[in-house]
């Protein structure tokens, strides 16, 4: 998943030490950072900000021109992704009623394991037939309407609670 036009020579060993950093970077903000972060900070507002970062890294990766600012970039996609999962999952279990809660919790599920079949597919199109960078251009769009919709109905909530 390395930006074969920054790193055209990346080598297996070098694949794997940047799919192990991510993956050690997931385990520490979902085992041990994302517990203090709920208590200090409200949920809704961690969703938000790990989304900010998720489009931060998108649009870095698309415009990263050294090994280096990857690095950077999939770490902001890492800490984001780390952040907005499990708060997002969170909220919307608070969100709905009681009755509600099974299925918008697997429904949510079943959207998340739709989008990791067909993801990688439509990204592979993208990324062979316009552009390295289109994938990810793509990925930030998509977060940016997720931002602006979480944002748009905390304004509507406050609204209606004022």
């Amino acid at each position: 998943m390395v930006n074969l036009q920054i790193c055209p020579s990346f080598l297996i060993q070098q694949n794997a030490l940047l799919f192990s950093y991510l993956g050690l970077l997931g385990v520490l903000m979902q085992g041990f950072a994302i517990r203090p972060l709920i208590k200090r900070i409200p949920e809704k507002t961690l969703t938000i900000v790990g989304l900010g970062l998720m489009i931060v890294g998108y649009t870095s990766t698309a415009l990263a021109s050294s090994v280096g600012l990857l690095y950077g970039a999939l770490t902001c996609n890492a800490i984001g992704f780390g952040m907005t999962s499990p708060t997002l999952l969170s909220s919307l279990s608070k969100t709905a009623d009681a009755q509600e809660q099974g299925f918008i919790i697997g429904a949510n599920q079943a959207i998340g394991s739709l989008a990791t079949i067909l993801s990688p597919i439509l990204a592979g199109v993208t990324f062979d037939r316009l552009g390295s960078g289109v994938p990810y251009w793509t990925g930030a769009i998509l977060l940016t309407v997720a931002m602006l919709t979480m944002l748009n109905y905390q304004l509507v909530k406050s609204h209606h609670l004022s």
